[in-house]
């Protein structure tokens, strides 16, 4: 009775089933022999397939990423102070920060605006932040400084959230 055979894995001639090298080839008989004799066109396929997978993750997962513009934070009404908390005369403008998006903002850059009771801008001041705000999440926003018009003027003020990342 003649023994069981089976194709080499590289040259596919009939060798012993037991054999762990081709008669023929000389091919060690491992999983990876059959890959080298596999046509290009086999690696060009395999690297479009690569390709198409990467670009769909890219697709789904890339637009999870943080825009690339100014946040859409909302700032609550704000209120003005003006206190001496040490040698120097300060004015303030409080408010509170919200973040109702759908990304993490932090670093932000505050801008203040003081207002006299006509409405007329007497002051800008601005202030950065090294704080974060996290979705659905708020924080208390303070811009202040050396007011540059007579302090009795100030009336109102109103902060806006010029720069994030």
């Amino acid at each position: 009775m003649p023994s069981p055979t089976k194709p080499c894995l590289a040259c596919r001639q009939p060798i012993d089933a037991a054999a762990t090298k081709c008669q023929h080839c000389q091919q060690i008989q491992t999983a990876l022999a059959g890959l080298q004799n596999k046509s290009s066109a086999h690696y060009i396929a395999l690297a479009a397939i690569i390709v198409v997978f990467g670009i769909l993750l890219y697709s789904l997962f890339g637009s999870m990423r943080k825009p690339e513009t100014i946040p859409s934070l909302t700032v609550g009404p704000a209120s003005v102070a003006i206190g001496k908390p040490d040698e120097h005369l300060r004015a303030s403008c409080f408010a509170t920060i919200t973040n109702p998006g759908l990304y993490a903002w932090g670093n932000l850059s505050l801008q203040a605006e003081f207002f006299d009771a006509e409405g007329k801008r007497l002051d800008v001041l601005y202030q950065e932040h090294r704080v974060r705000i996290y979705p659905t999440h708020s924080m208390s926003g303070r811009v202040s400084g050396q007011p540059n018009a007579d302090p009795a003027r100030y009336a109102s003020c109103k902060i806006s959230v010029i720069n994030a990342s």
